[in-house]
């Protein structure tokens, strides 16, 4: 898990990295789309920090959604342009780009998933010692209502009518 999280980590810084290389390389003079390779550089940073100091499912998902939109904006505009702007694959990183964003999205989700089975074994494992327990503290405990009696009250008798 610890080794997944930390590509995971790896792979966002290296997004990261790339997008504000290229913003500075020319991207920034874009409208629109250069702040946009900016806004995508520092989320990208900001959630390998945040998977880095405190991991979360939500951090993860978030980066998901992250690496997500970026890979699909650049397919956008290398099919039929976003914003005015056409890419090409030719460009600088464009392949490297969808390499790393396409690994990034499996290894956080890889590791979102881990995170959450390891969380609902915990949780089946913590619901099956509490059984346990009750389990056994019933057989110790006398019984709070008292069980029934073992014959009727005279008062309460129906005598067939030979008897009465």
């Amino acid at each position: 898990m610890l080794v997944l999280r930390l590509v995971a980590v790896g792979l966002l810084i290296s997004i990261g990295w790339l997008h504000v290389d290229l913003w500075r390389s020319g991207y920034r003079y874009l409208p629109t789309i250069g702040p946009l390779f900016l806004v995508a550089a520092t989320v990208a940073m900001a959630a390998a920090l945040g998977m880095l100091v405190r991991p979360s499912r939500l951090i993860g998902l978030l980066g998901i959604g992250l690496v997500s939109g970026i890979l699909v904006g650049l397919i956008i505009s290398v099919s039929v342009g976003l914003f005015g702007f056409y890419e090409t694959l030719s460009a600088p990183f464009a392949v490297e780009s969808v390499v790393l964003e396409f690994a990034a999205a499996l290894t956080l989700a890889s590791w979102v998933a881990l995170d959450a089975m390891k969380d609902s074994r915990q949780s089946e494992r913590a619901a099956g010692t509490r059984v346990i327990i009750r389990a056994s503290t019933k057989q110790r405990t006398i019984p709070s209502t008292p069980s029934p009696p073992l014959h009727r009250p005279a008062r309460n008798r129906h005598r067939c009518a030979a008897h009465r």
